[in-house]
C-alpha cells in the first residue's frame, strides 16, 4: 500500500512538471511573438492599440480571474487544454495533477510584472483608445496596492499626457484613415517641390 502511494505521488509530479514546461513555453513563445513584432514598429502601425490590447488580453489569461491577477483556484487553471496540446503526452490525458499554491503564486507574480510592464509602454503611444488604456493601467495598479498605485501613477501621469497631446495635435493635422497604401508620396497642394527653376537658379549662382 505504501509502495503504490509513493508511486502515485512520482506519478503525480512528473504530471505537474510536464504541465509546468508546457505552459511556460507557450506562454514564451508568444510573449517573445509580441515584443518581436513591437520591437519592429507593431506599436506604431495603423490600429497600433489593437495589439497593445491583445497583447494584455494575453497575459490576463494565464489566470481565470476577471481582473488578470489575483486569487488563484484550482479551476481557474486549465491543465486538460495544454496536456492535450502535447503531441508527446497520450491522446487520453490522465487524471489532472493536483493544484500547486507555490507555483501558481510565483505565476501570478509574473503576469503582474509583465502587465505592467505593457501598460507602462502602451500609455506613452499616441495612438486610439490611449485614454481607455490609461484607465485600465490605473485601474489595475489601484487593485493592487493603493500606495504604490499613487507613486505609479504620479511617475507614468505626465508621459501619458504628453502621449495624449501628440495624439491629439496629430489629428488635427491627419489621420491615420487618410493615408492611401499603394502610392509614391508627394508634396502636399500648393507647396513648392524645389525642382526646376529654383534648382537651376542655385546652380548658376
Amino acid at each position: 500500500m505504501t509502495q503504490t502511494s509513493v508511486i502515485h505521488s512520482q506519478y503525480e509530479e512528473s504530471l505537474r512538471l510536464a504541465y509546468r514546461e508546457r505552459r511556460e513555453k507557450m506562454r514564451e513563445k508568444v510573449t517573445r511573438a509580441y515584443e518581436v513584432a513591437l520591437e519592429h514598429g507593431a506599436g506604431f502601425a495603423m490600429n497600433n492599440h489593437l495589439i497593445w490590447k491583445r497583447y494584455a488580453n494575453f497575459v490576463k489569461s494565464w489566470t481565470g480571474t476577471a481582473g488578470g491577477v489575483g486569487d488563484i483556484t484550482a479551476e481557474s487553471v486549465n491543465y486538460a487544454a495544454i496536456i492535450a496540446s502535447d503531441p508527446d503526452l497520450p491522446s487520453n490525458p490522465p487524471p489532472l495533477p493536483p493544484f500547486d499554491p507555490t507555483f501558481e503564486h510565483t505565476s501570478a507574480q509574473k503576469q503582474l510584472n509583465q502587465l505592467r510592464f505593457i501598460y507602462q509602454r502602451g500609455v506613452t503611444h499616441p495612438m486610439t483608445g490611449l485614454d481607455q488604456f490609461w484607465q485600465e493601467y490605473e485601474a489595475f495598479e489601484r487593485a493592487h496596492s493603493e500606495s504604490l498605485a499613487s507613486v505609479l501613477i504620479a511617475e507614468w501621469l505626465p508621459k501619458y499626457q504628453h502621449a495624449r497631446s501628440v495624439y491629439l495635435e496629430r489629428n488635427r493635422v491627419w489621420t491615420i484613415h487618410e493615408l492611401r497604401g499603394g502610392r509614391l508620396a508627394v508634396p502636399p497642394v500648393g507647396c513648392e517641390t524645389g525642382v526646376g527653376g529654383g534648382g537651376g537658379g542655385a546652380a548658376g549662382n
